[in-house]
């Protein structure tokens, strides 16, 4: 007999079935593309690509998947990104490749296990050339108008260890929204990389468009032989895009699309030196090596300077002039300093300038200083040397006095000096001549004792005085209140300003009423003459006055000429004012 539990048990039962069938019907595949995400013909040496592993699964449960590679060919798990649709839930796995020799290469499986099930994906065979081929779909075709690529270009790609070349990294686009964020130096352990200048931006036609360029330049030298590969570099840059938020673009600011471009790589070949026995300074190219020293005549102990300066091509801050040969014992000297300088005929002067003290009279020789390089033009060892240098140390009276006092204070001209418990002179480091110095007087010494009383009682003082000022500053200023619009009065005048008259005239009133300016008006400076007893005719005169002044001030148009007769009149209202106010 069948019953309704029969038929629930039966229906959990293929549940579950469907459910486990679902579970072990996992899809995993494996894809190569370029980082921009378009399809990949073939892989540059050294430009970095994609593996993307994609695994569907019910319950997105399965693990990073292990990716197997080929010899020479390295990978970092980058990203993972997870989708669901329909209950249906989709995994991406990135990995970075890179690849840093030309062939045939085998990337996959890549292979996960998940509750005892062992899935793996198919294999790709990329083939690595010179350079990145993709394929562009029409989709991106369609885009049209935004192009932006990045070009690595070296200006000698066969050297010698220690020879310097230029590496030039140029971003271009057409699109006049892109700005630039940042890029990456390259870094390569057998070179020494360093910037040289950047970024220069202008205009460049390429294939017969015109794109907007920045671009940067490195100096590289080789540490060691072999086939180097300088990898890709890259730059980050924002695309200015439109949306449908565009009309909020006030509130939000602009919308922008981040991207990241990637450069070609570039492979230099550099030679081992050639034999030699002898160590070198430097490999490169040298037209010029000078030596020159001022003064050339001087006393002993005083200094010259040495200064030793090459012109040429070459690393020239690992290039270093550390000592002097053949410097005569007579002549002490010690480093000073080092600079390079650029000039127009793509050569650089690098300058070292030595301090250089006579510790004895007498005509003395710097010979020829030689630098030992390899010309990497001619591929031969040569050496490039100065002119030999001739300066003239003279007596110096200062140095050579010695003055031996006796118990009573004259100059024993015969008196033995016993050397035995006292040093001899330093003639090893540098010195100079110490003179003896006048003591110092003592009312300059008591003076400077005073000085932090002398400023503590100023300060002191001051407090007062602004303390005073404070508590009595309506009474100082009812006191001075017309010698101070006397004078503001005069200082207007010089400068014809007629609407200062009126600010004089109200301050200086409410100075002598002590009230705030705020205060005096028509009506106020009425009242204060009448009690102190101006006669109807003066009030009606000033009435007439003050109104005017008003005018002048937050009228509309100018009532008054400020000619001479305008402060005249000024100075005899304030006459009148101090004989009732």
């Amino acid at each position: 007999m069948i019953t309704v539990g029969n038929y629930i048990r039966f229906a959990l039962v293929c549940i579950m079935v469907c459910s486990i069938y679902n579970q072990t019907d996992a899809e995993i595949g494996l894809q190569v593309k370029s980082m921009d995400g378009t399809s990949l013909q073939q892989a540059g040496i050294g430009q970095p690509f994609l593996v993307e592993v994609q695994m569907t699964d019910e319950h997105a449960n399965m693990r990073t998947p292990a990716l197997q590679t080929a010899d020479g060919v390295s990978a970092r798990h980058s990203s993972t990104h997870m989708s669901s649709i329909n209950g249906k839930s989709t995994v991406r796995h990135r990995y970075d490749m890179f690849v840093d020799r030309m062939g045939k290469y085998t990337i996959g499986p890549a292979v996960v296990t998940d509750y005892g099930q062992r899935y793996a994906s198919n294999k790709v065979t990329i083939l690595v050339g010179d350079e990145q081929k993709t394929t562009v779909d029409a989709k991106r075709k369609r885009r049209g108008a935004h192009e932006a690529f990045l070009q690595l270009a070296i200006d000698n790609d066969h050297l010698v260890v220690g020879q310097k070349a230029v590496l030039i990294l140029t971003f271009y686009t057409n699109d006049d929204s892109v700005t630039l964020k940042q890029y990456n130096q390259p870094d390569v352990a057998q070179l020494t990389v360093k910037p040289l200048r950047g970024p220069q931006t202008g205009t460049r036609e390429k294939k017969g468009k015109k794109y907007r360029f920045a671009e940067w330049e490195f100096t590289v030298t080789p540490k060691q032989a072999g086939s180097i590969v300088i990898p890709a570099c890259r730059t980050d840059y924002e695309l200015a895009v439109t949306s449908g938020l565009s009309g909020f673009a006030f509130f939000f600011g602009p919308q922008v699309e981040r991207k990241r471009v990637y450069s070609n790589a570039v492979r230099i070949t550099v030679d081992p030196l050639p034999a030699h026995t002898e160590p070198i300074d430097a490999v490169g190219q040298f037209s010029n090596f000078t030596a020159q020293v001022k003064p050339a005549v001087s006393k002993e102990g005083e200094a010259m300077v040495l200064s030793l300066a090459l012109t040429g091509q070459t690393d020239f801050d690992a290039l270093a002039i550390k000592t002097i040969t053949g410097m005569p014992d007579a002549l002490k000297w010690y480093e000073s300093k080092q600079q390079i300088t650029d000039r127009d005929d793509e050569q650089q002067t690098k300058e070292f300038e030595f301090v250089v003290q006579g510790m004895r009279e007498g005509d003395w020789e710097i010979p020829a200083q030689i630098i030992a390089y390899f010309d990497v033009r001619s591929h031969t060892y040569k050496t490039i040397q100065t002119v030999p240098q001739v300066v003239t140390v003279l007596h110096n009276p200062v140095l050579a006095r010695t003055i031996l006092s006796s118990p009573g204070g004259a100059v024993d001209a015969d008196a033995h000096v016993d050397h035995g418990p006292v040093a001899s002179i330093n003639e090893i480091d540098a010195w100079y001549t110490a003179t003896q110095r006048a003591p110092l007087p003592w009312w300059l010494f008591v003076l400077f004792a005073l000085l932090p009383f002398v400023f503590g009682l100023s300060r002191a003082i001051l407090r007062n005085v602004q303390y005073y000022y404070l508590q009595h500053e309506l009474v100082i200023r009812k006191r001075f209140a017309y010698p101070w619009a006397r004078r503001l009065l005069k200082r207007a005048e010089k400068k014809r300003d007629g609407q200062a008259v009126y600010h004089i005239l109200v301050q200086c009133i409410a100075s002598r009423c002590m009230v705030a300016h705020q205060t005096v008006s028509l009506p106020f400076v009425r009242e204060q003459l009448q009690k102190a007893g101006a006669p109807e005719k003066t009030l009606t005169a000033w009435d007439a006055f003050f109104v005017e002044l008003a005018q002048q001030v937050f009228g509309s148009y100018k009532a008054h000429e400020y000619d001479g007769v305008f402060f005249i009149q000024a100075r005899e209202w304030l006459d009148t004012l101090e004989e009732f106010l």
